[in-house]
């Protein structure tokens, strides 16, 4: 099961109390978590920047866009959604396992960074 569909089906209910010119933001919803790459991450975008998603809303906005950029290898902006989701939802579970992932795997890239120099053109560790 995706953990996204749990998260479209609360911004989907949420969605009914929205004013009436909220309805254009709508479509994004779904494209944010359920599409990939640059137009879930510029739908997410979209419902971020918007009024009428606010607080819980808001948070899983944060949380899916974070998703979204840790698929790409994006670790420092995907761990600053996480971190928003967190600020505005502290119990936002999803966000504080992908965010304990993407640091994770930022730590990793940092070792290997700093390990690289030590491997010679044949690749052997020195």
């Amino acid at each position: 099961m995706k953990p996204h569909i749990g998260i479209l089906a609360l911004l989907l209910l949420a969605s009914a109390a929205w004013p009436a010119a909220a309805a254009p933001a709508l479509p994004d919803t779904s494209v944010c978590l359920e599409a990939k790459g640059d137009d879930a991450i510029a739908a997410c975008s979209r419902l971020i920047e918007s009024k009428p998603v606010t607080g819980r809303n808001l948070a899983l906005a944060y949380g899916a866009r974070g998703t979204h950029f840790q698929q790409r290898g994006e670790h420092d902006r995907a761990i600053a959604d996480f971190n928003e989701a967190l600020r505005l939802e502290p119990d936002h579970a999803q966000a504080i396992v992908n965010r304990a992932e993407a640091l994770s795997k930022q730590t990793a890239a940092v070792a290997n960074t700093a390990a690289a120099p030590r491997v010679n053109k044949i690749g052997v560790v020195q």
